[in-house]
């Protein structure tokens, strides 16, 4: 068999058929598409199991309700074919998915094939189509990794599971994700093993995904717990990326895309503190952060961008009150634009 395609499921009747029919709908027949219910309570299982009454490709499981992590884990062990890929339930496929990563397979025998996707509304309307990183197939050899690490630790745009194609034989089935049960980032840590794991690379910059902002889908309200997740995965990532014996500049990339992103999330820290003093004790609280100290003294300023900047510059000047006076006015003056 050449296709494993896993889907965990979680209360998604409402959007469910739609993911199934996108990979019926394939010119690429030789898979097997593994539905996992993960414990729901709507009519998701009863979906699941009359699409798998009529095609013998279909396989529904069940289990108790563990999150999307360790569903992802359970299915994989049931997994047959020589490469894996991951759909989510709310989610679906463009009709041409397994067509062109079947022929970029074919051309190549890449381990592992990356594409681009898309943002659509609950709705299914386009958002916007996420802009590529690489030239239009672009095979990375196993001497060649370090241009893809690089610019891979550097970006957002490459964490997802479900935008990769991965020969069974790179990822780690048996290995134990249970500590991070719980936390956001999810993708990107499954993503690791199959980097350090793979001889080769192949990226194809068209858009075959579609990946769908979801209210009911995925959860948009901003929580201090968000911070604390985002730590404990990327220092899961730094530990990788020595593993790997990435280069220094590989590692000074990692540093300043983990300072960027983590000053960026002052605003949303200032919307949830109850005052300026719980902001305050936020920002001691990421300052202390292991990863951060690791990365504090590795970066230069005008290496973030600018609100990055200037949340460095006040974090580290004893000017928390003023960052924080920023983000509050920042908050009001949206309003009064109209914006969210």
């Amino acid at each position: 068999m050449k296709y494993s395609i896993l889907v965990p499921v979680y209360n998604m009747e409402k959007y469910l058929p739609q993911c199934i029919e996108s990979v019926l709908a394939q010119q690429v027949t030789d898979f097997e598409l593994i539905l996992t219910n993960d414990g729901s309570t709507d009519g998701s299982p009863e979906i699941c199991r009359r699409y798998a009454e009529k095609d013998a490709r279909i396989i529904y499981q069940s289990k108790e309700n563990e999150g999307l992590l360790l569903t992802r884990r359970y299915a994989l062990k049931a997994a047959r074919g020589e490469y894996v890929l991951f759909l989510d339930s709310d989610d679906f496929w463009e009709p041409n998915l397994l067509k062109e990563v079947d022929k970029a397979i074919e051309e190549t025998h890449a381990d592992l094939v990356l594409f681009r996707y898309k943002r659509i509304r609950d709705s299914g309307e386009l958002v916007r189509a996420e802009t590529g990183v690489f030239p239009d197939r672009t095979l990375f050899s196993a001497q060649e990794k370090e241009k893809f690490m690089q610019t891979f630790v550097s970006s957002i745009l490459l964490n997802s599971i479900w935008s990769k194609a991965a020969k069974r034989s790179i990822i780690d089935i048996d290995a134990d994700y249970s500590r991070f049960q719980d936390k956001k980032g999810e993708d990107l840590l499954q993503s690791m093993a199959l980097l350090r794991n793979a001889s080769s690379i192949y990226y194809l910059d068209t858009p075959l995904y579609n990946y769908r902002l979801s209210a009911s889908g995925r959860g948009r309200n901003f929580k201090w717990k968000y911070c604390l997740d985002y730590e404990a995965v990327r220092a899961y990532v730094l530990e990788q990326l020595k593993l790997m014996r990435v280069s220094e500049k590989t590692l000074h990339c990692f540093f300043v895309a983990y300072m960027d992103y983590l000053l960026s999330f002052s605003r949303s820290i200032t919307a949830i503190s109850r005052d300026y003093p719980e902001f305050r004790q936020h920002m001691e609280e990421i300052k202390a952060f292991p990863t951060y100290r690791l990365a504090q003294p590795q970066i230069r300023s005008g290496e973030l961008r600018e609100f990055s900047r200037f949340s460095h510059f006040c974090i580290h000047h004893g000017l928390t009150w003023l960052l924080y006076a920023r983000c509050k006015v920042s908050k009001k003056t949206r309003k009064l634009l109209g914006h969210s």
